[in-house]
């Protein structure tokens, strides 16, 4: 007698067979990538024409010591810049990371959103990859427009806020104080180019911190997301951009975006 129990596969026509889901367009993402290298250069992975020629502009009017040349390097668009921006301390150092915050300001605008920050190389001169995306149709709303600041961990026992709007460094001091950590607190001293930065330093080395204390220097950076979700603020990126060296390198700064207009009660804006 014949066996009448149905074939263990699906016939071929079933698995060849076009889907109305198949005939229309895919959802596609296209990925590029921005890495830091070598103290004084920035190369570009996969982006367009029209992105790189948006980063050389956005170098040429945030970098004060500008651009030294370019090159196409193995696949990548090879920005070298005069000075050392990933080595750079003081206030070549906030100047820095001022440039970084307004390349990814940049990019953001054309676009293309960070997906991932992650660190690939053991090379002590290689710092971060930023990875990003390009789907216009996954994109947040952010017409009302973004606006930008640093808050660098530095050295053992500083705090320092780039581009920060009065309120938010006030809040910040203020926690500082209430956790007994604020030591003092002070507009950077510099030679007049690094702008609107200021600086805070901490009780003790909580960035070094050993044993229990090192749970003290964790529960400030809780609260300081809190204060500044209070304020309408979110990181956008958290970024090690700084070579490593004779002192070992630094530590991440925290790339903090909101909407401008945010009032108390509005949504804060999240990548």
């Amino acid at each position: 007698m014949d066996d009448k129990s149905p074939p263990p596969y699906p016939p071929p026509s079933v698995l060849t067979a076009p889907s109305e889901a198949s005939t229309s367009t895919p959802f596609r993402t296209t990925f590029a990538s921005l890495s830091m290298h070598m103290g004084d250069r920035l190369r570009l992975l996969n982006f367009p024409p029209e992105i790189i020629a948006i980063i050389r502009q956005t170098i040429s009017t945030s970098w004060p010591r500008g651009l030294q040349s370019e090159m196409l390097y193995h696949g990548s668009h090879e920005f070298k810049l005069r000075g050392y921006p990933w080595r750079g301390h003081g206030e070549e150092g906030i100047l820095s990371r001022r440039l970084m915050s307004r390349i990814l300001s940049s990019l953001q605008t054309a676009g293309w959103l960070l997906t991932v920050v992650t660190d690939v190389s053991k090379k002590l001169t290689d710092l971060d990859t930023l990875v990003f995306r390009h789907a216009p149709s996954d994109r947040p709303d952010t017409s009302a427009g973004l606006e930008w600041l640093c808050v660098h961990f530095s050295m053992g026992d500083k705090l320092k806020l780039i581009d920060a709007p009065e309120d938010i460094k006030q809040a910040i001091v203020g926690l500082s104080r209430r956790m007994q950590m604020l030591q003092l607190h002070k507009p950077y001293q510099g030679k007049g180019n690094a702008g609107n930065a200021y600086e805070i330093k901490m009780v003790g080395y909580p960035w070094l911190a050993t044993g229990g204390e090192t749970m003290l220097a964790r529960q400030f950076v809780l609260a300081l997301l809190g204060i500044l979700e209070e304020h309408g603020w979110s990181i956008y990126a958290s970024i090690d951009q700084k070579a490593q060296g004779e002192d070992s390198g630094d530590l991440d700064t925290w790339h903090c975006v909101k909407t401008k207009g945010w009032t108390p009660g509005m949504p804060v804006f999240h990548r």
